[in-house]
């Protein structure tokens, strides 16, 4: 049996470390068949044997390059040097394909296509479409598998005027039909397109109709179907996709792996999140930062700082990092660590600082009632954003530091008098302070500049079924049971200890008795 006759390894190749030396002396001596034969059969591929096999078909392939230049028939014939540029492509190796395309003269459809293809579904949209750019100076017609995927990544960089153009030349071409018929890139660019625009949850059933027509999703398709549950919390159909994935052998992949570990983290399944991690065959700075972010979102402030110093030693860490990072010091009261990370990067000529990471430090001095560093730190950004003024007036309201808000109020006013937050913001503080003169004035101002704010809303998935929930909104035909167990719960807390707090209690009732009043004094 190849390489290795004499020795009966029926019962080895069920175990991972045997197997994985069976397969790596296989392809050492150029048994490719029997190393992939053996491959197939593992019961569990550990990421040691996923490179092995990898590295092996690439090295495999690159000796047929290797013989094809001896040959001279490697840039002399389109047909060999398409099969290399492909092979390349396919391997995510798309230097070594630019490298045989650029040594090509007459290059044809196919060549340019598989570069195409190989450019987009490895991320880089931008080098696709001037690949595609350059094809149509050369005269080269584009058929349906280039126009579909030039048309899938000027969706993946939302650029609608070069995708409008692309969608005359379909046309113009005839292919608009076929185009639509591109399977899996169809369906991969509906999904992503609906959940960039917020529907998640006509994204999820179009997700659904493509399983039941028998089409096969891959990694970008899953990408985006996780994407919108983690928008809606859904962790049940959350895990149905990662049952899928598994199932694909896309588990290993780094983007699926990194919509995995937001997924989770996002459905409050931290542990669910390392596990993704840890079994990543790549890790570079992307599935890092999404991992410290899951940490961060869910209070896992120690270990989010870890992650972070053990990734110091090996990547170099860019903005989101610092941002993840700040983020966990703030939830997880961490307000020492937060301060020397920051001054660190302060300091640090290969990142910027932006207005997003010092939004972050005000919320941690905020909230542990350092106000002056708060608003001191503020006023050293050059331009702040309405986030940053936002963030601070937001601390300065659990403090109930009000000539300090009313300070913060009366600049941004000034250069946005018109801003929706801002004004609720103040609405709720002079609210809170019993303030009700200055109440009816914010609500005039939002009337006048036809500003209404939008009520809160959150949904639940019971046995199938969304069931969504507007504040103020008793529509619900469970809407009675609903209100007797909050009754219920209420009075559970109470018997447990719980003490309301008496500002908040006191502006509840307060704004029954004045809500009529307001209303009929602002509409003068």
């Amino acid at each position: 049996m190849g390489a290795f006759p004499d020795l009966d390894s029926r019962d080895l190749r069920w175990k991972r470390c045997q197997g994985n030396k069976l397969i790596d002396g296989y392809l050492k001596c150029g048994g490719i068949a029997e190393a992939r034969v053996l491959f197939d059969e593992l019961p569990q591929r550990h990421v040691v044997v996923w490179n092995s096999m990898i590295s092996g078909l690439v090295g495999n392939g690159r000796q047929a390059h290797g013989h094809a230049v001896v040959l001279g028939v490697d840039v002399c014939d389109v047909f060999v040097a398409g099969g290399l540029v492909d092979m390349y492509a396919k391997f995510g190796l798309m230097r070594g394909a630019r490298m045989v395309a650029d040594r090509v003269v007459e290059k044809d459809v196919v060549m340019f296509t598989a570069l195409i293809v190989g450019y987009s579904q490895h991320g880089d949209d931008g080098e696709a479409l001037g690949i595609f750019q350059s094809m149509l100076k050369d005269g080269v017609k584009a058929n349906d598998h280039t126009l579909a995927s030039v048309l899938a990544s000027c969706g993946n960089m939302d650029d609608l005027c070069e995708g409008k153009m692309i969608h005359g030349l379909t046309i113009k071409s005839g292919f608009e039909s076929s185009v639509a018929a591109q399977t899996s890139v169809t369906w991969t660019s509906l999904i992503s397109g609906l959940v960039k625009n917020g529907r998640e949850e006509i994204a999820l059933s179009k997700f659904c109709q493509m399983l039941t027509s028998s089409v096969v999703p891959n990694s970008f398709t899953l990408s985006a179907a996780l994407a919108a549950c983690s928008s809606l919390a859904m962790l049940d159909q959350g895990k149905q996709m990662h049952a899928i994935v598994m199932k694909l052998g896309l588990d290993l992949q780094k983007f699926v792996g990194v919509a995995l570990i937001n997924f989770y983290g996002k459905c409050g399944c931290v542990e669910f999140a390392r596990l993704v991690y840890n079994d990543l065959s790549e890790l570079d700075v992307v599935p890092v930062n999404t991992m410290i972010h899951a940490y961060a979102q869910n209070g896992y402030g120690h270990e989010a700082l870890e992650l972070f110093h053990v990734m110091k030693d090996r990547l170099e860490p860019n903005d989101f990092t610092l941002v993840s990072v700040l983020s966990a010091c703030c939830n997880a009261g961490l307000i020492d660590d937060g301060l020397q990370i920051f001054e660190s990067f302060r300091h640090n000529p290969r990142l910027r600082l932006t207005t997003d990471h010092y939004t972050c430090m005000v919320d941690i001095l905020g909230r542990a009632g350092r106000l002056d560093e708060a608003e001191l730190i503020t006023n050293e950004v050059d331009s702040p954003d309405l986030v940053l003024w936002r963030t601070l007036l937001s601390v300065c309201k659990i403090h109930g530091d009000v000539a300090r808000a009313e300070k913060i109020m009366s600049r941004v006013l000034e250069l946005l008098p018109t801003d929706e937050g801002m004004l609720v913001l103040s609405s709720n503080l002079y609210e809170s302070m019993g303030n009700w003169s200055e109440v009816v004035e914010m609500k005039t101002q939002m009337r006048d500049a036809g500003l209404k704010k939008s009520p809160g809303m959150t949904w639940v998935d019971l046995d199938r079924k969304i069931h969504t929930f507007k504040a103020g909104d008793w529509s619900h035909p469970c809407s009675q049971e609903i209100k007797d167990t909050l009754v219920e719960l209420i009075m559970k807390v109470h018997r447990s200890g719980y003490v309301p707090d008496k500002v908040l209690y006191c502006r509840t009732w307060m704004r029954r008795r004045k809500r009529d009043h307001c209303i009929i004094i602002a509409r003068r």
